[in-house]
C-alpha cells in the first residue's frame, strides 16, 4: 500500500548516501501544472536544490515528455541528467542525441500536427504542444473533456496518416508518438543499467509515469537494485497512478520539501 512520505521518512534514509539517484519529471512534480504548456518553471528555490542535490548525490535527472530544449529552459542547470520525448532525446556532453529510430516520423507528426491545427481550429479549450519528435494535444481547458478527447480520437481516427503513429493517454493530454521507443520504465532501465546504478529514486505525477513506478517495483523485487517511486497527488491525479507508487506527497511544494530532506546529511534528521 502507498505510504504518505512524511510519515515514512525513516525507510528513506539510506537514500542520503552519495551514490544515491533522483530522476523526476517535470510537470505537476517539480513544475506546477499551467494551462499553458510554455508558461512552465520552476521556482528558484527548486532549481537551487537541485543544483545542490547534483553536487551531493551520483546522478540528479529529469525525465520527461517534453522536448530536451524545453526541459534545458525550465531547469536551467548544466550538471544533471536530461532525458526528453520520454526518452527519445537525451543529453550527452552537451549534444542532444536523438534515437535514430524516429526519423522517418519526424514528417508525419509534423503533417498531423498541421492537420490537427486546422481541424481543431474552431474547437475551443485545445492547446497543441508540436515537439518535432511527438505532439501533444492539450485538452484541460476544454468542458467536458470526455467529449474533447472524443474529438481528438475520432479526428486523428479520419487522417490517413493516424494508423502509422501511436497514441497515449495522460493527465488531460493526448500525446501522438513515433511506434518506436520506449515507455519510461524502459527508459529508466536502461539508464540505470548503463550507469550501474544501486539506489534509485523517481517522482512521477502522471498515468506515463506509472511504467516507471512499476519497473522499479520489479527491479526491487528482482533484489537488481533499491528503488522507490514517489507520486506528487493532486485532485487531477488518477487514483491507479498514485497507488501505483511506494510514496506519495501532496503537491510540487512537498516534492520540495523532500528533496530539501534528502540534501539534509543529518540522517538523524526526520523532521
Amino acid at each position: 500500500m502507498v505510504k504518505y512520505l512524511f510519515n515514512s521518512l525513516n525507510d528513506l534514509k539510506t537514500f542520503k548516501e552519495d551514490q544515491s539517484v533522483v530522476i523526476t519529471d517535470i510537470d505537476g512534480t517539480i513544475s506546477e501544472i499551467t494551462s499553458e504548456p510554455s508558461h512552465a518553471k520552476i521556482t528558484a528555490d527548486m532549481r537551487n536544490i537541485l543544483f545542490v542535490l547534483s553536487s551531493q548525490f551520483k546522478f540528479v535527472g529529469v525525465l520527461t515528455g517534453r522536448d530536451i530544449n524545453d526541459a534545458l529552459n525550465i531547469i536551467k542547470l548544466k550538471k544533471i541528467v536530461y532525458m526528453g520525448n520520454h526518452g527519445l532525446q537525451r543529453l550527452k556532453n552537451g549534444k542532444i542525441i536523438t534515437d535514430s529510430r524516429v526519423n522517418v516520423y519526424v514528417p508525419i507528426i509534423k503533417e498531423i500536427y498541421e492537420e490537427l491545427t486546422t481541424k481543431l481550429k474552431d474547437s475551443s479549450g485545445f492547446n497543441l504542444e508540436y515537439k518535432t519528435l511527438s505532439l501533444t494535444v492539450h485538452y484541460n481547458e476544454c468542458y467536458p473533456k470526455c467529449c474533447a478527447k472524443k474529438e481528438v480520437l475520432n479526428t486523428i481516427s479520419t487522417m490517413s496518416l493516424g494508423k502509422l503513429v501511436k497514441i497515449v493517454e495522460g493527465r488531460d493530454l493526448l500525446e501522438i508518438r513515433p511506434p518506436v521507443g520506449d515507455d519510461k520504465g524502459s527508459v529508466l532501465q536502461k539508464f540505470i543499467t548503463e550507469n550501474n546504478i544501486k539506489k534509485i529514486i523517481y517522482i512521477g505525477d502522471d498515468i506515463n509515469d506509472v511504467c516507471a513506478f512499476k519497473k522499479l517495483k520489479e527491479l526491487s523485487k528482482e533484489q537488481k537494485i533499491l528503488g522507490v517511486s514517489v507520486a506528487v497527488n493532486s485532485k487531477e491525479v488518477p487514483k491507479h497512478v498514485k497507488e501505483s507508487a511506494n510514496f506519495y506527497v501532496e503537491n510540487v511544494q512537498e516534492t520540495f520539501e523532500f528533496l530539501k530532506w534528502l540534501s539534509d546529511k543529518d540522517v538523524n534528521k526526520c523532521n
